[in-house]
């Protein structure tokens, strides 16, 4: 449904604001982190999943725990509530 998309788009966003990269990691490299989400926006049992570099992996579940919580889930969203959610990220720019 687009509205989980567009929901599922902004903790991608805001989750790639708050990416601070380790030093020496170069641009465009993958992480797969998996997560919960509840109605309010808060993230748990944060994990990684897959990441080239264990710093890299590190620092995105940081990130994604740094922007939680996210904006309550709208009523068109909540199919997401407490689902396991997998998420590949690329690292938006070079340390």
């Amino acid at each position: 449904k687009p509205e989980v998309q567009a929901y599922l788009s902004t903790v991608q966003n805001r989750t790639l604001e708050r990416w601070v990269l380790p030093p020496s990691v170069s641009a465009d490299q993958q992480v797969t982190l998996r997560f919960k989400l509840d109605v309010a926006g808060s993230a748990s049992n944060v994990s990684l999943i897959r990441a080239s570099d264990n710093a890299l992996g590190l620092s995105a579940v940081d990130a994604l725990r740094s922007a939680s919580p996210f904006p309550a889930m709208p009523d068109s969203a909540r199919c997401l509530v407490r689902v396991p959610i997998t998420a590949t990220f690329s690292n938006p720019v070079a340390g």
